[in-house]
């Protein structure tokens, strides 16, 4: 087998659509790109099978050695082979291949970045030092090609890391920043869907470490209440309270419902196992009593379906700056009307969708536009709920009962 053979079974064997791609190159630049990407998969390869630490570095610095005889034209791996003829005619720097091997070894030294500064310099080893490589085998005349190859290999391995999450997070590995949020001292409330707690430890543990709070989203956000008798649904929220209880320590004080489900049973079933709260009605922008059979104090908190990331991205089509425009003016107005009578915003983001590159700035502005304004209190669902019951669920009923001219 030929060191470019070698190269094509290895870029196969990773049934990756740039095999596909490759092929619209012309004969040079698709062996060059070719050998490039079998560099890749070697020493991506060496983390992602490396049980033992010290197994890992000593393969990532066995390749630091490989890289230094290919410029030294004295190459002996295949993959280097392959790239030999190569490195001269496309003017390939040797900084990146050992760039891209320090982002290698970061996985293996690091499993977690909380910061965007970490995050970016892992993304432009492990992505935007490939797509220098690659703009050099192209071929390019306008300087502003390497920036833009810069720029699109972080687009894309942020990307990937999202895209991954689940798989990652098998490996322990954690790429979704938190200083965001930690920058602006926002703890977060977490519709948790309990099998989270038994499939990824790991991400329960990074949110208890900041004192975030865990209300119920059921078991899966796939498995509905439609159609369930009271007992199944009972059952179900069980279920999911003693898990989360379990993992975290605390019961969850809130629910909301696994895909927007609930029935009419829910809010008295939840109260009866010690709930305080729901975010199932979707109603006004302050707490709310809400009656129950069990006769326990049980509150409403507001939750906006027009705040929510997926709605206004997948379901509105809103861009991002508009996205942000939409929440600075939403709190201007509650703001306003909180100076007399305080008011909840609550903005239901997902992962998924609010972490993508190109809305993570938008989203940044406006954290920064309601935490740089007083009297502002960035808290938890629970708290809410406590401080509610504590201080105005009494009169707040009272209140109603007069309005409806019932008698306490």
């Amino acid at each position: 087998m030929t060191p470019d053979q070698y190269c094509q079974q290895k870029t196969k064997a990773s049934h990756s659509s740039f095999e596909f791609a490759f092929f619209f190159l012309s004969n040079k630049k698709r062996l060059a790109l070719t050998a490039l990407y079998a560099f890749c998969r070697e020493v991506d390869d060496i983390v992602d099978d490396c049980k033992e630490k010290t197994f890992g570095k000593n393969k990532l610095d066995e390749w630091r050695l490989e890289i230094d005889r290919l410029y030294n034209q004295a190459p002996q791996h295949p993959v280097s082979v392959a790239l030999s003829p190569h490195i001269t005619s496309c003017k390939l720097d040797k900084k990146h291949f050992i760039e891209i091997i320090d982002g290698m070894e970061m996985d293996l030294n690091c499993n977690r970045y909380n910061d965007l500064k970490k995050l970016k310099l892992y993304c432009y080893r492990a992505a935007s030092a490939v797509g220098l490589l690659s703009a050099n085998i192209f071929g390019y005349t306008n300087k502003s090609t390497l920036k833009y190859a810069h720029d699109l290999g972080l687009a894309l391995q942020i990307t990937n890391i999202i895209r991954d999450i689940a798989e990652d997070s098998e490996r322990g590995r954690i790429y979704i920043p938190l200083e965001l949020l930690d920058k602006y001292n926002i703890r977060g409330s977490i519709s948790l869907s309990a099998a989270l707690c038994e499939h990824h430890p790991e991400i329960i543990e990074m949110c208890l470490e900041r004192d975030w709070e865990f209300f119920s989203h059921g078991i899966y956000n796939t498995r509905y209440t439609y159609g369930l008798s009271e007992d199944q649904e009972r059952e179900m929220i069980l279920d999911a309270f003693s898990t989360i209880e379990k993992h975290t320590g605390k019961p969850p004080a809130g629910y909301l419902a696994p895909a927007l489900s609930h029935s009419e049973h829910t809010l008295d079933l939840f109260a009866e196992i010690g709930g305080l709260y729901t975010c199932d009605l979707f109603h006004d922008d302050q707490p709310t009593p809400v009656q129950v059979r069990s006769a326990k104090k049980f509150v409403s908190i507001p939750y906006s379906l027009e705040m929510n990331d997926t709605i206004a991205f997948v379901v509105n089509k809103i861009e991002p700056r508009h996205y942000g425009k939409i929440m600075r003016e939403n709190f201007d107005r509650l703001y306003q009307e909180g100076a007399e009578s305080g008011t909840v915003m609550c903005i239901p983001t997902h992962n998924y969708q609010i972490s993508c590159p190109h809305r993570m700035r938008a989203f940044e502005e406006t954290l920064e536009y309601i935490t740089g304004h007083p009297d502002v209190w960035v808290t938890t669902g629970r708290e809410i709920a406590e401080y509610y019951i504590e201080h105005y669920y009494d009169s707040s009923c009272l209140d109603i009962n007069e309005k409806l001219g019932k008698t306490s």
